[in-house]
């Protein structure tokens, strides 16, 4: 049985036989069954493996060398090759990738690559599955996320098998996803760039560090649950294994800070009884996005989900004009609810409201005899809409009274001062009038307290604090 050895400069020594033993010298082999297939076992420097059958074997410069005869199997053991148990090469699956069955005194190094075909270069016209691999730029790539393939190629869907990672170079174009070694440690490109000269500060700030050297993100290698509050973590919080030093360290010096907004709609607020709302225009304007990212806006009337807006970034005010099926009549609630990340990603809400409440007005003027009618009351002269009996009213009288109206379920004054804070309310009349209000077509009685002066003045200016 015969020694088969790959040379330093990648070439074979002619085979004479069917069977034997496979020594890789310098760099390292593949051995495969099959001239068009990736499926192999990858041979490291100084290792050797046995063979017979039909064999084909890469070096590090993909020359080929092919062995004649069959069958295909591969013995463990060392030395000469001989001994060992046979292991033939199953049909790849799902659970026997790249159709490698491994036994006992069978050692395999490095990597084992799939029974996909690896060596087809990445094509911009083709639809790529997760787990199919591809050659970019003579360096081996797996599909990470289900896409149609355009030009230039999208690094960031693909996710490099590291079987053969090149040293950093200066001078060198990088697309966006290129791994690369530069001081025994891993860097994934983020900004597609041609290198400078040195691997320096300018040079770094175009790769993500993801691993190795001196430089790696340690991880926590078991959950610690805090019995102290600390930054962003509170007691019993728990720090998860594998969180890395980074992540960790954030969690301690930065404190999460919601995202503050501002949320009006037109005419909101006190409305007449009998009025109605038929339109208003909702706007957020979202002022600050804290230490977590916007996601979406959405109005609600009550609790219905009545318009949703995916954010866009630069843009921070968000409206829209609703128009109600049917006429609003009745206390209505309106939000905008802001969704955002917070800044582990972990999804949140803002949420802010506006209200229309409809109210029985309040009535006020000047009057020669105190009203006894419904049309009395109305006609008293001045209106406003509050949800509050108390008041401050300046009155000019001439030779008459001042008079205050409003609905008793407000209760009962308690005071009335004038400017040098004189009390007054023993000065008034309180009686009882009704008054209608139609509201959607239906009618119904308030009883309003009517206050009104006993006796009638002349004055200008005359200050009344209704409390």
């Amino acid at each position: 049985m015969s020694k088969y050895i790959c040379l330093a400069d990648g070439s074979w020594t002619s085979p004479s036989e069917s069977a034997g033993s496979i020594q890789c010298q310098s760099g390292s082999i593949e051995v495969c069954a099959v001239n068009s297939d990736n499926t192999g076992i990858k041979i490291g420097q100084g290792e050797m493996i046995a063979f017979s059958g039909t064999v084909y074997v890469r070096s590090t410069n993909k020359k080929q060398a092919i062995f004649t005869a069959v069958p295909f199997d591969i013995r463990g053991g060392g030395g000469g090759g001989g001994g060992g148990t046979p292991y033939t090469l199953p049909t790849a699956s799902a659970s026997v990738k790249g159709g490698i069955k491994i036994g006992k005194r069978l050692t395999i190094t490095g990597e084992v690559l799939s029974a996909d075909s690896q060596t087809a270069d990445w094509s911009s016209t083709k639809t790529y599955a997760v787990g199919d691999t591809v050659s970019i730029d003579g360096k081996l790539y797996r599909c990470n996320t289900a896409h149609t393939a355009s030009s230039p190629v999208d690094m960031s869907k693909w996710d490099a098998i590291y079987s053969d990672l090149a040293e950093w170079s200066a001078n060198t174009g990088y697309n966006v996803g290129s791994v690369v070694i530069k001081d025994n440690s891993l860097y994934r490109c983020k900004t597609a760039h041609t290198s400078g000269s040195t691997f320096d500060t300018t040079e770094k700030a175009n790769w993500d560090l993801i691993g190795g050297g001196s430089g790696g993100d340690a991880k926590i290698t078991e959950d610690i649950t805090a019995n102290t509050a600390a930054g962003a973590i509170k007691v019993n919080d728990k720090v998860l294994k594998d969180t890395t030093f980074t992540e960790f360290v954030k969690q301690l010096l930065i404190s999460e800070i919601a995202p503050t907004a501002t949320f009006t709609a037109t005419n909101s607020g006190l409305v007449k009884k009998g009025n109605s709302v038929t339109s208003t225009t909702l706007k957020l304007v979202l002022n600050s996005a804290g230490t977590g990212t916007y996601v979406s806006v959405q109005f609600l009337e009550g609790t219905t989900v009545i318009d949703t807006q995916t954010y866009v970034s630069g843009t921070n005010t968000y409206t829209y004009t609703y128009t109600p099926t049917n006429p609003i009549f009745t206390n209505t609630t309106f939000k905008a609810v802001l969704n955002y990340k917070k800044s582990d990603g972990t999804a949140s809400t803002l949420t802010k409201e506006v209200k229309f409440t409809f109210v029985d007005p309040v009535y006020y003027g000047a009057v020669s005899t105190a009203p006894t009618t419904e049309s009395d009351v109305i006609a008293v002269g001045n209106e406003t809409v509050t949800d509050k009996r108390g008041r401050t009213v300046t009155y000019t009288l001439n030779n008459n009274k001042s008079c205050y109206c409003y609905p008793t379920s407000l209760g009962a004054l308690t005071s009335i001062k004038d400017a040098n804070n004189f009390e007054y309310i023993g000065s008034y009349d309180r009686t009882t009038v009704s008054v209608t209000v139609v509201v959607d077509g239906v009618s119904s009685t308030v009883p309003y307290y009517v206050y009104t002066l006993k006796d009638p003045v002349t004055i200008t200016g005359f200050k009344q604090i209704f409390a």
